[in-house]
């Protein structure tokens, strides 16, 4: 019966904590707010900022916030650099056919018509071998 009991207490005591715990988006680390949270939680923030004097939890933090940035500029740079290979491989094939690539000259108007004009030349070629 007195563990029941002790059970009911600490659920209802988990209940307070968490409907306390409603932290909304734009919440932010002032003193005020720190102040409001329950004392477990506030002590161990206080524990965190009294053996990290130089701040390293937040510098890591910080870092891997920028190496995320980092991977996802890897990423599209990447990407970038595919499709510039694949339309270089493209401009070649037509090169070695012999035709001239005069990009928005006389021969070809806009990107669209030499890229017409190079699949074409490509066609041809896979259709000669």
């Amino acid at each position: 019966m007195k563990v029941k009991r002790l059970r009911e207490l600490a659920q209802q005591r988990n209940r307070l904590v968490t409907e306390k715990l409603r932290i909304t988006p734009d919440w932010v680390p002032s003193a005020r707010n720190l102040k409001a949270l329950p004392r477990p939680l506030r002590d161990y923030i206080h524990r965190l900022h009294a053996f990290d004097p130089q701040h390293y939890v937040q510098k890591v933090a910080m870092l891997q916030d920028h190496i995320r940035m980092v991977e996802a500029d890897n990423k599209r740079l990447r990407q970038t650099v595919e499709w510039n290979r694949e339309d270089a491989e493209r401009y070649r094939i037509f090169c070695a056919a012999g035709w001239p690539v005069c990009f928005l000259g006389t021969e070809y108007q806009d990107k669209s018509a030499l890229d017409a004009a190079i699949d074409a030349v490509t066609k041809t070629n896979k259709e000669n071998t």
